[in-house]
This record gives C-alpha cells, structure tokens and sequence, in this order.
C-alpha cells in the first residue's frame, strides 16, 4: 500500500511552482535532442571538408633538376681539383724543389795522408785517390762506367771490382773485364800548401788521350 503524503496547501503550491521552473529550464534541451534525431546522417555539424586532389608531379622538371644537380657537383669538383692543382704548380714555382750536392770542388787531405800503394776512398765525393810507388798522385771517379755502381778495391788483386755486374779495372783505372765500356774518369788533381785540391768539374778520359794531360795528375 502507497504511502501518502498530506502536505499544507502552501507547500503544494510551493512544490508545483519548482516543477514549473524545471520543466521551463529542460526544455531547450529536450528541443534539441528531438531535432537531433529527426536530421539524417551527415546532416548538421556542417559541411563536410572534401579531400584535396594529390598534386600531379612534373616528372620531366624532376629529371632536370637532378640533372643540373649532378651536372654542378660534378663541376664544382673538377673545379676544386684544378685549383689544387694550380695552388700545387704555384708552389713548386714559388719553392722549387732543390738537389743539393757537394760542391765539384774540395780539399782531399794532406799529401802525407795518402800512402803509396793503397787506394783511399772518399766516400763523401765518391772519389778514389791513388799514390803509386813511382810517387804519381791521380784522383779517380768511384763510379763504374757500366751503370754508376761502386768499384770495391780488392788488395790481394791489386784490382778494383764492381759488385753489380762484375766489371773489372786496374789500378790505373783502365777496364779489362766485365760489362764495363770504358776506364774510369780522372779529375783535375792540384797541390796547394801541401793540400791535395780535387775538382770534379774537369774530367779526363783515356779513351780520348786526356791522361796524358798535366792536370790530370800530380807528380811528388
């Protein structure tokens, strides 16, 4: 059985006035949710945004574009590569790339450190100095005239050998075996105040008849 309520005529009135305001405040509300339903799909909440079309690509600019790409990366580096190389010549023109030698001229020694019979070798100027017995004092190219290897003098041979290909010379300098075309070279040979002097610059060979000559050897 439903329980009942006897409210005073003033508290009825009170209560259908509060069920009037709320009907009032809920009914946009139960508007808007009719007229929701009613509209059909897609309808309301605007237009829908269509899809942008994909751009259409140019294939033609494409290949030319990384055709003149390829073209000015390969420029720019045959580019760089010539100036290298000019900076390169530029500086082998502003430092020249210099050979230094011994001077073709120089003091062998004293004529007192040269024995009579045994070859000096100096090592420096590729030089042989030769005293003989009968006192001769001769200055003589360490290089063989086959390919420029040096002579060893062999004591016991009284001979002078070269290690490359086995040419041999006397002690005059004289060629009589092996590959070797021609004796070895003489240079200019002085005496100063007791000082051997020894210019490389002047040359005498035998097979011209330049021994002979009297700057070709010194006699003590």
């Amino acid at each position: 059985m439903a329980q009942r309520y006897n409210f005073s005529p003033d508290e009825v009135q009170r209560r259908a006035k509060l069920s009037s305001e709320l009907k009032k405040k809920l009914a946009p509300l139960r508007k808007a949710k009719t007229e929701d339903k009613k509209k059909k799909p897609g309808e309301g909440g605007g237009k829908k945004k269509e899809a942008k079309a994909a751009p259409k690509v140019d294939l033609a600019a494409v290949r030319a574009a990384k055709r003149d790409r390829r073209h000015f990366i390969g420029g720019t580096l045959a580019f760089s590569g010539a100036m290298a190389f000019t900076a390169g010549g530029t500086n082998r023109f502003m430092f020249p790339r210099i050979l230094f030698e011994p001077p073709t001229k120089f003091e062998a020694g004293s004529i007192d450190d040269f024995l009579p019979g045994v070859p000096h070798f100096i090592k420096e100027y590729k030089t042989w100095i030769i005293r003989t017995i009968d006192g001769t004092i001769y200055a003589m190219s360490g290089r063989c005239t086959h390919l420029g290897c040096t002579p060893a003098f062999l004591a016991s041979e009284q001979k002078f050998k070269c290690p490359c290909h086995g040419s041999g010379f006397r002690v005059s300098g004289l060629n009589f075996e092996g590959p070797a075309p021609r004796a070895l070279e003489r240079f200019q040979i002085s005496l100063v105040s007791g000082v051997i002097i020894v210019d490389k610059a002047k040359m005498f060979l035998y097979e011209k008849g330049e021994w002979e000559k009297p700057e070709s050897f010194l006699i003590v």
